[in-house]
């Protein structure tokens, strides 16, 4: 599991390749799937306008069907999704506590 540090996103001392490999796989469904380039993996995703509602829905959709998980009402939280960096972060955190 990799622990958040206070801006959501995992230190550097807690950065995985698993974390580095779903950010990579993040980006390539943003360009393959929804036809987005998005700048930087901190990029706020929604304050930038680089995707809206419809495409949100989409992302959601794309994302429990590539990594194969379930985000919890729990963890439904629009700061989650804000940046590559933390739906990387999110979804390494659940598959982990689902394994």
């Amino acid at each position: 599991m990799i622990p958040p540090n206070i801006k959501g996103t995992p230190s550097a001392t807690s950065l995985s390749r698993d974390y580095h490999q779903t950010q990579a796989e993040l980006l390539r469904l943003f360009s393959d799937k929804l036809n987005i380039m998005v700048p930087s993996m901190t990029t706020d995703l929604f304050e930038s306008g680089v995707i809206d509602s419809q495409q949100f829905v989409e992302l959601l959709l794309h994302i429990e069907e590539e990594f194969d998980t379930r985000i919890s009402v729990e963890k439904f939280e629009i700061d989650n999704f804000r940046s590559i960096a933390k739906m990387a972060s999110l979804i390494c955190n659940t598959t982990s506590s689902l394994s």
